[in-house]
């Protein structure tokens, strides 16, 4: 062999059939934000009001004003602007009405007047159109009502409970607006008023409230379909007049009037397993407090009763849903440099509770998953501008920000008898996502080098996402080396165009992430986007080798899915950070006894190898420090464990072979890396070069030093 471009297959075997492995288990928590209350525009007057979510905003209707007198306040909320507008008024004032949305349609149902004390009968059902902001009325309900909860699902608008502010109600009404009709259904097991009501699929999940007593925390859950009701798991906070809304299948509750008084206290229910958990509470106190929810966040609007009537408004993000364990992400450095550094990195995220990516993705609110990468640092100049390649659009040297991802993923690669970079199949649509999601269950993650595809973006039978990069850049300090004196110089001029600019490496962001589907959720903002991160990692490379006989731009790549040819250069790559944890790799120092050393008539040498290991950020695998040797001709020579004591100390002897297929080479040069991981995956590593000076010292008799550099005596011989 002319090169290591083997040296990866070589060194897995080599260090599986001795009991090390490469790959090392994340074990650190998501940096994702905690749960949490920001401050939005408030508006006047919001107290007893009731609002709903349609097409990305959020309208609000009715209310007390400081008078205890009935407002006709008609608003409407954009979270994207924080701005709130005026609408046309309601025709007939109302406090504590209900409110649901149908076809396009607001209707806001019940309520009183605190102008005389008096409910209004019967109930006013009023109807505001937003595409024209206008007001009509339809049928009135059967009962007269305020502070009941209302909900539309299949086609039919649900009414229940409420009171007449005297008399609690179970009442249960269904309003058909096709035929401008009410029908009476099932009554509510328990008679209530001042809840809150959420839907999941088709069923309408009624929660708290107060009775002839005292503000209750019951639970309960009527099925539509069948008209019939079933007692869940009370709320652990027993409240009134609070706010709730749904994000994605769980719903929150927050604030509201308790036997203690106000409370910002807020509540989690998740209805697939009837289970109640605490979540963050509001920055303040508050009661007769509306919420709902829009694009993935949950929003309570009213007065703060921690500090007198003052409006706020207040946004909730949720923490995610997504059950992924944080501990099913592996991390890999893959292959290894002439200085004895991984080139490669690699991840994997198989799912450990037992489901397919797909299955799990279905619970998450996902189409599927996929990685997501940007590029955060990139020396300039080097082999990727935009006149040599016309169709890229990343440029370099680098215009702030970055064009970043480029246009179809990052892997632009001479592909075989082409003279221009083309676009590799499985990355024609990747963009904004590593992979294609359209090559997800069939796109190639790992190419050998003899073209084969050794392994799939999605592999395992759908349990396993495969990721591979292995970033290179000849135009890296010392770069080309396996290119020769002219080579190297034309890289430097033509293709590089002069010495490299900036930090001298590659820097990068991965982060595993959802394709979300259009289920709301707080870690999704639209159908086909990526979600938030679920795991990322940042991480550097600063490889200046190159795929011999295959290209990449002129010898850089962003990415690819086929290692570099190690031989071809120095350096390697480092993870930096994981979730947001900066993470430095191992510190190893190596020396030898002697680096000039002289094998006499095909007798190999031993040479003593020592130094000392510190750990990083992360702590050291147990017993898997390892030594390589590599030849002149990079193939791998030797390898094996490396014992370092309690004191980081370690040393151990080798022996450097006498010749290779019969070939005695004067000055043969040898290196000898160590490496040692650590639990997130970092290598920390060194390597010395060891120099052999001749092994066949026949013919040397009589000799001067002068006369054969062979017969040389000089110090450090053997």
């Amino acid at each position: 062999m002319n090169s290591l471009s083997k040296l990866l297959n070589q060194v897995t075997i080599v260090l599986v059939s001795l009991g090390f492995a490469l790959t090392a288990g994340v074990n650190f928590s998501l940096a994702q934000s905690p749960d949490s209350w920001s401050p939005r525009q408030a508006a006047s007057y919001v107290n007893r009001s009731a609002s709903i979510a349609l097409n990305g905003k959020i309208y609000v209707f009715g209310s007390d004003d400081p008078s205890g007198a009935a407002s006709s306040f008609s608003r409407v909320y954009d979270p994207t602007t924080d701005q709130w507008t005026t609408l046309a008024p309601m025709p007939t004032r109302a406090g504590a009405p209900a409110i649901a949305t149908m076809n396009g349609l607001i209707y806001i149902i019940g309520g009183y007047n605190p102008n005389n004390g008096a409910l209004y009968t019967p109930s006013p059902n009023q109807i505001y159109d937003p595409s024209t902001n206008s007001w009509s009325t339809a049928s009135n309900p059967n009962v007269a009502r305020a502070f009941a909860t209302a909900q539309a699902v299949g086609g039919k608008i649900f009414l229940i409970g409420g009171c007449t502010c005297a008399t609690k109600f179970s009442d249960v009404e269904q309003f058909d607006p096709g035929t401008n009709t009410w029908s009476t259904m099932a009554s509510m097991p328990t008679a209530r008023a001042a809840m809150v009501s959420a839907v999941v699929g088709t069923t309408i999940y009624v929660i708290g409230g107060s009775n002839d007593f005292a503000a209750i925390g019951t639970t309960e859950a009527y099925d539509t379909g069948q008209n019939s009701w079933s007692t869940k798991t009370p709320m652990p906070t027993a409240r009134s007049e609070f706010g709730a809304a749904l994000v994605g299948n769980h719903i929150f509750a927050f604030g509201g009037n308790t036997s203690a008084g106000y409370v910002g206290t807020q509540e989690e229910y998740d209805p697939s397993a009837d289970t109640w958990i605490a979540r963050a509470p509001l920055p303040v106190a508050m009661a007769g407090n509306t919420g709902t929810a829009v694009n993935g966040l949950a929003y309570s609007i009213g007065i703060n009763r921690t500090d007198g009537r003052a409006q706020v408004n207040y946004a909730y993000t949720p923490i995610s849903q997504c059950p992924v364990n944080l501990n099913d992400v592996k991390l890999r450095l893959i292959g290894l440099s002439l200085d004895g550094k991984p080139i490669g990195m690699r991840a994997s995220f198989t799912p450990s509770n037992g489901q397919t990516l797909a299955e799990l993705a279905l619970d998450c609110g996902f189409t599927n998953f996929d990685w997501a990468q940007t590029i955060e640092q990139w020396p300039g100049p080097s082999g990727l501008y935009a006149q040599t390649a016309p169709n890229i659009p990343i440029i370099i040297p680098p215009q702030l920000p970055i064009n970043d991802p480029p246009l179809g993923g990052y892997t632009y690669q001479f592909l075989p008898g082409s003279l221009w970079p083309q676009l590799l199949p499985n990355f024609a649509t990747a963009a904004p996502f590593y992979y294609s999601p359209l090559d997800l269950s069939s796109g190639c993650a790992v190419l050998s080098n003899n073209g084969v595809c050794s392994e799939i973006v999605t592999s395992n039978f759908g349990f396993t996402l495969n990721f591979l990069d292995a970033p290179s850049n000849v135009c890296l300090p010392g770069g080309g080396s396996g290119l020769g004196i002219r080579g190297r110089i034309v890289r430097r001029l033509a293709v590089c165009g002069g010495p490299t600019s900036g930090p001298p490496f590659m820097s990068f962001k991965t982060q595993l992430v959802g394709i979300c589907n259009d289920t709301p959720s707080a870690i999704c903002n639209g159908a086909g986007k990526p979600s938030a991160p679920l795991f990322q990692w940042t991480w550097n490379s600063n490889f200046n080798g190159f795929i011999a006989n295959r290209g990449g731009v002129f010898g850089v790549q962003t990415a690819s899915f086929r290692l570099a040819d190690s031989g071809t250069g120095n350096g390697g790559v480092m993870i930096t950070s994981v979730n947001g944890a900066p993470q430095t790799p191992p510190v190893v120092s190596c020396t030898a006894a002697l680096n000039v050393v002289e094998s006499s008539d095909n007798e190999s040498t031993l040479v003593k190898i020592s130094g000392n290991v510190s750990s990083g950020t992360s702590t050291i695998v147990p017993d898997g420090a390892t030594f390589i040797v590599i030849d002149h001709e990079g193939k791998v020579r030797e390898s094996g464990p490396v014992i370092v004591g309690s004191s980081g100390a370690y040393s151990f002897e080798i022996s450097l072979p006498a010749s290779h297929r019969d070939n005695d080479r004067d000055d043969r040069p040898f290196t000898i890396a160590v490496t040692v991981p650590d639990t997130i995956g970092n290598f920390g590593s060194c390597s010395i070069k060891i120099t052999d000076r001749h092994d066949d010292r026949s013919g040397c008799e009589g000799k001067g030093d002068n006369q054969d550099h062979r017969c040389n005596t000089e110090q450090g011989l053997h």
